[in-house]
């Protein structure tokens, strides 16, 4: 006796997707807060300082559409300078802020187009993913003129709910 093919209609079998998938991203942050370069002017999104996002991610397929998956990500939030108020008995200053970010989740992952009456993509699709996790920051204030500590906001976690649209697409099977 034979194994049975998969189908290109329908429902996958198991040996139609992977159980394991492992993910890796990289990305420039976008700090928005009150500390921007020219905020007053619509000038921050020019000359941003370069201020990379690094992430894992491990999935687990539960099924051809629902997955478990574990992400982590390390990255750094950088703005300034800005001329800033940090202070009431203070004059106001040119002001940097800097602080390092981590951030873990675990999130369910919800993959369409798996399920087709029309001949099924096997190596492109479409997903959705909501969660819940942890962000923690520990941010800086510096003076720009020299580079003194001004305020820190010392460690400061706090609970997230992670969602996102994205798509997959299998290389090589």
């Amino acid at each position: 006796a034979g194994a049975q093919k998969s189908s290109k209609y329908g429902l996958p079998s198991p040996k139609d997707y992977d159980k394991w998938s492992i993910g890796l991203s990289f990305g420039q942050t976008l700090f928005l807060g009150d500390v921007l370069k020219d905020s007053k002017n619509n000038e921050a999104y020019k000359k941003l300082p370069f201020a990379p996002n690094f992430g894992i991610q491990v999935t687990r397929q539960l099924s051809h559409s629902v997955g478990l998956r574990a992400s982590g990500s390390y990255a750094t939030f950088m703005a300034g300078p800005s001329n800033e108020k940090y202070d009431s008995s203070q004059p106001a200053a040119v002001v940097n802020f800097e602080s390092p970010v981590l951030e873990g989740a675990l999130e369910g992952v919800y993959t369409f187009g798996n399920i087709s009456h029309l001949k099924r993509n096997k190596k492109f699709h479409l997903f959705v993913t909501l969660g819940i996790g942890v962000f923690k920051f520990d941010g800086e204030l510096t003076d720009d003129s020299t580079n003194v500590v001004l305020k820190k906001t010392g460690g400061v976690s706090e609970i997230m709910i992670p969602f996102g649209i994205g798509f997959k697409y299998q290389i090589k099977k």
